[in-house]
């Protein structure tokens, strides 16, 4: 599962997003590989009170 939702991330295009229940780890070499095709990945946090509820990955 974590595969496929990575996957997901990846495969994102403009004016479309993600959303996960929970960061994954290696958010930060997803994030690099996709700088080097040049794109650039955002993200925003929900929380629930103080507790992340989902993370909604999109790109420009």
């Amino acid at each position: 599962m974590k595969n496929q939702q990575e996957q997901n991330i990846k495969d994102l295009k403009p004016e479309e997003s993600v959303t996960l229940e929970e960061m994954p780890e290696n958010i930060q070499e997803i994030q690099e590989q996709m700088n080097t095709e040049g794109k650039t990945l955002n993200w925003t946090t929900s929380f629930d009170g103080d507790e992340p509820k989902s993370v909604t990955f999109f790109i420009y």
